[in-house]
């Protein structure tokens, strides 16, 4: 009897042997289970070892919250690090940076939205280039790509952090980083770079009317304050907006006819008035040297011209000698430091496919 037993074991040793490890497996699977932890959380570090020495080559794809993002393999890299530099605050709870590349197929918004960002995620993207670029006027194909830091809790993504960002438009790149202050800059550690123009038109003009709180109109025989300039153009001259801003009015009135106003900042408002034809729509982001309208001689006017307005903190004042907001907002000492070191380190994750 124990002959017969010992042939057993010897002619199906590998059958023995593979119920063995499916008996190890389960038994696995259940503690993994007590403890909270998972299998698959495991293999994460399987793959990140297996691809460590060629992360440049291979690309792992995973999906999140139903949203399909591609990651390089360089990036569970990093995410295993992050975890043995004690960011991975539990089993439960955890951080990883993810790479999404894309290109746009129709606008900016709508193409990234489509890569599975939260409207605040955008939001976020926009405020960080919208002062390097017209986000409105980038064309079909461009490529992007986002670093993005998401946040894991019990096995859902509860946040998004923007880390970077790089844009390809019209032969150029643009580059936005997280400083620690929270705050966007580009690869140099500057934020802004220019200021307002002085006229809301490419060629310069004569000014029919200035600027002055207790003019005679013409018009109406009355005095009334005259809070801009009036600059002397044909009709359909082309209309730019002096600074970067938000468009917040667009109408029509029966003395100012067919108007624009638009925000640059909580401090500076400007005014275009008398316009033919507009280009843009409330809500619309405008970068400085953008085409709003057309000039016309709509509304209470003696004839084609653009009457243009500043104001300052609720103020009106001349446009032609008031001087003009010109800042650069940029980083110094061991800030800027800080920050171009980690810019170096992560300019290079930030490739096209």
């Amino acid at each position: 009897m124990l002959q017969r037993v010992e042939f057993l074991l010897y002619k199906h040793y590998k059958i023995f042997l593979l119920l063995g490890l499916v008996t190890i497996f389960i038994w696995n699977c259940n503690t993994y289970s007590a403890t909270g932890n998972t299998l698959w959380h495991h293999y994460y570090f399987f793959l990140e070892r297996f691809y460590s020495k060629n992360f440049n080559t291979y690309q792992i794809d995973y999906y999140s919250n139903h949203s399909f993002s591609r990651i390089r393999a360089n990036d569970y890299r990093d995410y295993c690090d992050n975890i043995l530099q004690n960011n991975y605050v539990s089993q439960n709870h955890f951080k990883r940076n993810v790479i999404i590349n894309g290109r746009l197929r129709s606008n900016f918004i709508t193409s990234v939205k489509n890569m599975g960002l939260t409207k605040h995620d955008i939001y976020t993207i926009i405020k960080a280039l919208e002062w390097q670029l017209n986000l409105n006027k980038l064309h079909k194909g461009d490529p992007f790509s986002i670093l993005i830091e998401k946040e894991f809790i019990n096995g859902k993504n509860t946040k998004n952090t923007l880390i970077g960002i790089r844009l390809h438009t019209g032969k150029k790149d643009y580059y936005a980083f997280r400083a620690k202050n929270g705050n966007f800059y580009n690869c140099d550690a500057i934020k802004s770079s220019y200021g307002f123009m002085r006229y809301p038109i490419l060629k310069k003009t004569y000014i029919t009317s200035n600027f002055n709180l207790n003019r005679y109109n013409p018009i109406t025989g009355c005095i009334a304050p005259h809070r801009g300039v009036d600059l002397a153009v044909p009709i359909g001259t082309a209309v730019l907006t002096v600074g970067d801003g938000k468009v917040v009015a667009v109408g029509n009135d029966y003395a100012a006819g067919k108007y624009i106003t638009i925000h640059h900042d909580h401090q500076y408002m400007t005014r275009y008035m008398h316009l033919k034809k507009f280009l843009v729509k409330p809500g619309q982001i405008v970068k400085r040297g953008d085409c709003i309208a057309l000039s016309g001689n709509t509304g209470r006017s003696t004839g084609p011209h653009l009457h243009f307005e500043l104001w300052i903190n609720q103020k009106a004042v001349n446009p032609i000698t008031t001087p003009l907001p010109s800042h650069r907002d940029s980083l110094s000492g061991n800030e800027r430091l800080e920050y171009l070191l980690e810019v170096k380190r992560l300019l290079p994750q930030l490739k096209f496919n």
